[in-house]
């Protein structure tokens, strides 16, 4: 038990502790592990051009097998120099070698990578055989970001295609974990994607704050509040560029070290 309360506060330690400022952009995430310690992964990282980069990934496993890997991605990204995120496949092909040398034949992690210009508004993306983000436009429309890479750990010959988008005022986009449409009610039915869409009619009315915590308050209701995996969901919102916050960075002090929820521009 001692060396789990440890693990929990390393592990806290490695997840952001400052949240950057985006003029054209609020965002909010939310992470619960299912227990002491989780695999689930999320970091923001500056790239070059005012750009800033969004990371979800999901080890799979549990437990602190599941924690030490997620710690490799974590580290990883970490160590890289604003430059290098300019190529993101070129980047993943490198994390997928450090991941092979560092995990057992059985686990692997899927990721989504993000790098979003706050000048442009563009959006470049790979997903790593991740649950597929939605984007809510601002008309009402939608769109699924499917995979368009193998994961990560599993293949030697990793190959994936870096994709774009554009992430325009209003539009809001959720990137989340598989433990949010896997979570299970007591008979087994999972909360699944339909379910998840059937409520985008009403996250423009949320900030991207509310929204993570509505759909989390969702997740815990209809699966009786047990979690069997853990929980990552980072909602983004595209603003005017006149709502601007003086403040650069914004300190992060979540009362629980694993249940956090934090956001900007609230």
């Amino acid at each position: 038990a001692a060396d789990l309360e440890i693990a929990r506060a390393v592990q806290h330690r490695l997840l952001p502790q400052q949240l950057p400022h985006i003029d054209s952009l609020d965002y909010a995430v939310k992470y619960q592990p299912a227990g002491q310690v989780g695999g689930d992964y999320y970091d923001f990282l500056p790239a070059l051009d005012g750009s800033t980069v969004f990371v979800v990934a999901d080890v799979s496993g549990k437990g602190i097998s599941a924690a030490i890997l997620m710690a490799t991605i974590q580290s990883f990204f970490r160590s890289r120099r604003p430059e290098e995120f300019g190529d993101l496949v070129t980047l993943l092909t490198s994390l997928n070698r450090l991941f092979l040398e560092s995990s057992p034949v059985e686990q692997y992690a899927t990721l989504f990578l993000m790098r979003y210009s706050d000048r442009t508004r563009k959006v470049d993306w790979v997903n790593c055989g991740h649950t597929s983000p939605l984007l809510v436009k601002s008309d009402g429309g939608l769109e699924q970001w499917d995979s368009s890479a193998t994961v990560l750990g599993m293949f030697p010959g990793w190959s994936g295609r870096e994709r774009q988008g554009i992430l325009g005022a209003g539009d809001t986009l959720l990137v989340f974990s598989d433990g949010l449409t896997e979570a299970a009610d007591p008979n087994g039915e999972e909360f699944g994607m339909d379910r998840l869409t059937s409520t985008r009619a009403s996250w423009p009315h949320r900030t991207p704050a509310q929204l993570v915590e509505s759909i989390a308050g969702d997740i815990r209701q209809h699966a009786d509040g047990r979690l069997a995996d853990d929980l990552t969901l980072l909602a983004l919102r595209g603003r005017a560029v006149n709502e601007q916050r003086r403040d650069r960075w914004q300190r992060l002090s979540p009362p629980d070290p694993m249940s956090r929820s934090i956001g900007s521009g609230m």
